[in-house]
């Protein structure tokens, strides 16, 4: 079972393309799939933000809370700090790559 605010993103990569992504062996055909998986999950952390939503003014993601692509990474970023903008508040955001 997820914990609170933990985001399952289904279906989850298979074993065998999560190897070849971590081992840096994924076909450009693979890193479509990839992105697409990520990206829902990453999107998943922009919107859904608990303490945001309660008034808080401070929220961090847990370690390797975002996957994304290294050349995904500055428009990502950008986004978290233009919603930290929006509302006033501080973002940590856990990347992974």
């Amino acid at each position: 079972m997820w914990a609170p605010g933990i985001v399952c993103i289904e279906p989850g990569l298979s074993d065998a393309l999560s190897d070849r992504m971590w081992d840096g062996k994924a076909t450009a055909e693979s890193m479509v799939l990839i992105r697409r998986w990520a990206a829902a999950g990453n999107e998943d952390l922009l919107a859904t933000n608990r303490a945001r939503d309660a008034g808080g003014r401070q929220d961090c993601w847990g370690e390797a809370s975002a996957i994304l692509m290294k050349e995904d990474e500055a428009a990502f970023v950008a986004r978290g700090r233009a919603l930290a903008a929006k509302y006033h508040a501080y973002l940590g955001m856990g990347l992974a790559y």
